[in-house]
């Protein structure tokens, strides 16, 4: 399920990249940069709603997908932390790549929502970077509407709350971390 969730992200990722192009290609055809804003906000606007409607079908899978990971990630890491000493390099092998296989499919669901919130706001700065100033001033007033609303970042959202960025993943693992020291900690004392 994650690949083909992986899949729609980046095809709207392609979309988004192929839709700046037409941006900066808007000034070549000055008579019909009418037509062509039109063009792009139609498509701009069609991406918006798939984005939208993968939002919705696999918020709570993604939510249940994040919190299921990052538990097994921190009772596997403890389990590896309190096996460590009995000397099994076998259990050890296979519970790093465990961890690994589990931070890969974590990764790339947060890696593929930064893409997304990476290209829908470059294209605010396809609008600014177009020779807007080659084309007629109604126009060039409709592409700053259209700067305006390509300032709101399309999103991935795990629960419709928590968006999957980079960063987030890395307060994600950071955490992670923490309770695995704390479970070692409160298990040394034992």
């Amino acid at each position: 399920m994650d690949f083909f969730i992986i899949t729609l992200i980046l095809h709207v990722c392609g979309q988004l990249a192929i839709l700046k192009l037409r941006i900066k290609n808007i000034v070549v055809h000055p008579r019909g940069s009418s037509y062509a804003i039109g063009q792009i906000v139609k498509r701009h606007v069609h991406l918006i709603r798939l984005t939208n409607a993968i939002d919705d079908m696999f918020n709570i899978l993604l939510m249940w997908e994040i919190i299921g990971v990052s538990v097994v990630f921190c009772l596997v890491g403890y389990n590896v932390l309190m096996n460590s000493q009995d000397g099994f390099k076998i259990n050890f092998l296979i519970y790093f790549v465990f961890i690994l296989g589990a931070f890969l499919n974590l990764y790339s669901n947060y890696f593929v929502g930064d893409r997304l919130i990476s290209e829908s706001t470059g294209l605010c700065y396809a609008f600014y970077d177009c020779e807007w100033y080659n084309i007629p001033p109604q126009h060039a007033r409709n592409l700053l509407i259209c700067m305006s609303r390509a300032q709101i970042p399309m999103v991935l959202t795990a629960g419709k709350f928590y968006v999957l960025s980079l960063e987030n993943f890395t307060d994600i693992m950071k955490t992670a971390m923490a309770i695995v020291s704390v479970l070692r900690k409160t298990s040394m004392k034992n």
